[in-house]
């Protein structure tokens, strides 16, 4: 017996989602004038439009109409202790108690810094950066700084922030060409390879005059036949043995010094 259960159209869909919000709805029709396509970040984007928060907490946010949400998203991964947990909260409060913004140097980035390095194993030392865009165009210039070399490796489908030094093959078909407004020199410098795939690395190193190559990040690890991690590719270092490696995304893979920052690590081998 055939089901009486009809699936919805995507006009119904559409309907009910825009019938459903309509704060956020008018709330999108103002950023459509001040924002490049409404929204502040490219993942924002949605069709019809994207639902506006109100507030969160713990495991939970609430859009401007009212409607509660089970949050996977947590602030891009960031928020590991859920929305604004109370000795979180208190801390801020404390702090700002004392200062938002002293443009010196304090006991607070030492302190920083220091755990940053305990949590990661490798860690020598840090930089913090604004972004993790700063981060790893910080990272492409010391390695050709001290390398002299000017190509990098990049994994396609890998996405490492918005200098066009690396938005390179980022979307499908990963295509190495410039896009509009990127210039074709710095989209020469990058070899872009298939990810898993250990041969087209090796032949991207062969010639020599790679400076770095840029660790993986997004969707693909790096992944043997039989499921393990594919030996014969190594980081390059420097003469101290060190090398720099963007801890923007992801960090030190899924462990305790995993998490999104914004800074930037030299590790010992």
């Amino acid at each position: 017996m055939q089901s009486r259960m009809q699936p919805l159209s995507v006009v119904k869909l559409e309907d009910a989602y825009t019938d459903a919000l309509p704060a956020s709805r008018q709330l999108f029709e103002r950023a459509q004038k001040i924002f490049p396509d409404g929204v502040t970040h490219d993942n924002r984007r949605m069709q019809p439009f994207p639902i506006f928060i109100e507030r969160a907490e713990g495991a939970y946010k609430w859009d401007a109409d009212g409607h509660r949400y089970i949050d996977y998203w947590m602030g891009h991964g960031a928020l590991l202790l859920g929305h604004s947990p109370s000795h979180i909260r208190e801390a801020v409060v404390e702090q700002m108690g004392r200062g938002t913004h002293y443009g010196a140097s304090h006991r607070q980035e030492v302190e920083w810094g220091e755990w940053v390095c305990r949590l990661v194993p490798c860690a020598a030392q840090v930089r913090f950066t604004a972004s993790g865009t700063e981060a790893t165009h910080m990272a492409l210039r010391l390695a050709r700084a001290f390398t002299g070399k000017t190509r990098v490796v990049k994994f396609a489908g890998h996405f490492h922030g918005w200098h066009e030094g690396l938005e390179v093959g980022v979307q499908p078909p990963y295509e190495e060409g410039p896009e509009a407004g990127q210039m074709a020199a710095a989209v020469h410098a990058v070899a872009l390879c298939p990810p898993n795939d250990v041969a087209a690395v090796r032949a991207a190193l062969a010639a020599g005059d790679v400076a770095c190559d840029p660790r993986a990040y997004r969707w693909t690890l790096w992944r043997g036949a039989d499921g393990g991690r594919v030996p014969g590719i190594s980081a390059r270092r420097n003469d101290q043995g060190r090398r720099p490696v963007d801890l923007r995304r992801g960090g030190n893979g899924f462990s305790r010094g995993a998490g999104w920052g914004a800074s930037l690590v030299w590790c010992n081998p």
